[in-house]
């Protein structure tokens, strides 16, 4: 078993002579977080639940995956290309080919195990921060002041005499 920090499934396609090899491991994971601008705990689970309930995850979740997989095999991919494919323009066979792949990829996935609940759902600690805070503090003797001289009291100038 993968260790939580590292997990890889890999997968390839033929599609228009060419052999192209989807890895789906942490790297995809960080591509696809810079095309969705979106941390992978916010859509991973909505498309790991699509998929394994057979519905249709969201297209911008499964082709940012799918683009990250292929950029660390093919650093020359685009996102154009990987939406192109998905959506059948390079033909039926190609889309099927990808699709295949992805699932092959996916289902060979060795994901760790996790402690029982949510990512990054902690709870909160009790307490305001000032309270938190107190609880640390230390018990020594309140500072005592800078050792800067009081100020002098400023003096009116109310009954000065202007130029004119």
């Amino acid at each position: 078993m993968s260790s939580a920090a590292q997990f890889t499934g890999e997968a390839e396609f033929l599609l228009e002579g060419s052999v192209y090899r989807l890895t789906i491991n942490n790297m995809a994971l960080l591509e696809a977080e810079g095309v969705l601008d979106q941390s992978m705990l916010d859509w991973a689970p909505q498309l790991a639940q699509a998929l394994k309930t057979g519905q249709h995850p969201q297209l911008r979740h499964l082709c940012a995956l799918v683009y990250g997989a292929l950029k660390i095999n093919h650093h020359s991919i685009t996102q154009d290309f990987v939406v192109e494919v998905a959506m059948g323009q390079h033909g039926a066979e190609a889309r099927q080919a990808l699709f295949a792949a992805v699932i092959e990829a996916l289902q060979g996935l060795d994901v760790p195990e996790m402690a029982d609940g949510d990512l990054g759902n902690a709870p909160a600690p009790a307490g305001n921060r000032q309270q938190r805070r107190a609880e640390k503090a230390g018990t020594g003797t309140k500072s005592s002041g800078s050792g800067a001289k009081r100020g002098t009291r400023q003096k009116a100038s109310g009954n000065k005499l202007r130029a004119e």
